[in-house]
């Protein structure tokens, strides 16, 4: 995320503002446009580690675009700790309608604190559109987990994913594991 202030001399009032950015040694930029009032805007498609020049400017109610900061670098996620291995051994039956049950292993990673089960309805659904199922399940490294059950599903295909979470206030996620495919009957 970019935030962007205006300068306290601009004398237009701005309307909106536009970050261009680009990995260094890189010579095309990418623009990200963004509303004055939320005052940042997000650039997908980084990776951690990536080293990134980043120049804005405002843009006036008028149309007027100011002229371009000077660049500034930053390196993507350089000091977010780092997210918990995902979980293993993933599997998970049907044994009645409408029944789904969950076996999976927490993650290896010393930061695991619990693990979140998701799903999806449809055979070729992506995790994107997964739904967390409950509230994250407390564990410890490498542990297997209580079967965690879930119910009332309508007949048809569900795929089933889980991802690790660490301790921290806004715990930081996995990468999932999955997804696990299951028709419920």
């Amino acid at each position: 995320m970019v935030v962007i202030r205006a300068n306290p001399q601009e004398t237009l009032p701005i309307a909106s503002f536009e970050v261009r950015h680009r990995k260094i040694g890189t010579p095309t930029w990418l623009f990200a446009p963004g509303a004055a009032a939320a005052g940042a805007v997000v650039l997908p498609g980084y990776q951690r580690g990536d080293e990134l020049e980043l120049q804005g400017r405002a843009v006036s109610t008028l149309g007027t675009p100011g002229d371009w900061s000077a660049s500034l670098t930053h390196v993507v996620a350089a000091t977010d700790p780092d997210a918990p291995s995902p979980p293993q051994n993933l599997s998970a039956t049907s044994p009645s309608a409408g029944t789904i049950r969950v076996q999976v292993t927490s993650g290896p990673s010393p930061q695991t604190a619990a693990t979140q089960i998701y799903i999806a309805s449809g055979a070729s659904a992506l995790f994107a559109s997964a739904t967390k199922q409950g509230d994250p399940i407390a564990s410890g490294l490498n542990t297997p987990l209580p079967v965690f059950e879930i119910t009332d599903l309508s007949p048809g295909p569900y795929r089933i994913w889980a991802t690790a979470l660490d301790s921290l206030e806004n715990p930081i996620e996995s990468v999932p594991v999955g997804p696990f495919d299951i028709t419920v009957a």
